[in-house]
């Protein structure tokens, strides 16, 4: 018996009222699939990152209306996981997450340098760190 399977490809393009792009990228049998991006309304980079059956799979990244990266990180089935950056000025906070959830440690950097370390459990923080010194001797397994 031989049965056969097809897939509907189609690159899509949505716009603004305006004329403006809103977003573009590949569909699969109705779900987006593949890189995508989309645009504010002044046509500068809003989000890009991959999809999987219709959900966010991958890395992605978010920029203001300025064209600034203001967060980055993985997605696994629409969800947040694993490291992700967020960006405000001088300020970098790096959190841990697991299916949507802070789990682990979130670090924040001023201007570059570690400053303060937190831990997440079930979303919930479990213990604060301001001397890197003090969160290493207590914490003398994790590599960042």
């Amino acid at each position: 018996m031989f049965t056969s399977t097809s897939t509907e490809e189609e690159y899509k393009k949505e716009y603004y009222a305006s004329g403006v792009l809103k977003a573009e990228g590949r569909m699969e049998n109705n779900q987006k699939t593949g890189y995508w991006k989309y645009y504010h309304p002044n046509a500068s980079v809003q989000k890009k990152g991959p999809y999987h059956k219709g959900e966010k799979h991958g890395y992605w990244y978010f920029y203001s209306r300025e064209n600034n990266l203001l967060k980055e990180g993985h997605f696994r089935n629409g969800t947040r996981n694993d490291w992700w950056v967020f960006h405000n000025g001088k300020y970098a906070l790096k959190v841990q997450y697991q299916d949507g959830q802070r789990e682990g440690y979130a670090l924040v950097y001023e201007q570059n340098k570690l400053r303060k370390a937190l831990k997440y459990e079930h979303d919930k923080k479990v213990g604060e760190w301001t001397s890197i010194i003090r969160f290493k001797i207590d914490n003398p397994t994790v590599n960042f």
